[in-house]
């Protein structure tokens, strides 16, 4: 039992260090832009409803994009309001809202399982 432990963390801590490096990149190469809540995004998969926050922005370029926002709670962010998004210039698909849940908050629950799943296999 423990060898699936140290299997599921070694996989958690990949991908937490994953997404720290994303987050890296997107905050020392990242361009910042005004973004624009556009409202909630909701969607269904098995009987479940899923509401998350709808953001857009517009890139240096003058390309309009549009992505989910996740961190919050819905209906957290209303209608309208503005935030400040980082992207990368050259692939401005990639963006995170500037805040502390925008960098820091999947990253620190994801290593935190897996510091969770070696100290189970540790015991």
């Amino acid at each position: 039992m423990q060898v699936y432990f140290v299997l599921l963390g070694t996989v958690l801590l990949c991908v937490g260090l994953f997404l720290v490096y994303r987050r890296l990149r997107i905050a020392v190469h990242g361009i910042d832009a005004e973004a624009l809540v556009l409202g909630p995004s909701v969607s269904e998969v098995d009987g479940f409803t899923y509401t998350a926050t709808r953001v857009g922005y517009r890139t240096h370029t003058g390309e309009e994009m549009q992505f989910t926002h996740y961190a919050g709670t819905p209906g957290s962010l209303p209608t309208g309001t503005r935030l400040i998004v980082r992207y990368l210039p050259g692939r401005p698909g990639q963006q995170l809202v500037r805040s502390w849940a925008g960098y820091c908050l999947a990253p620190t629950v994801i290593l935190a399982l897996a510091g969770t799943c070696f100290g189970v296999a540790a015991r």
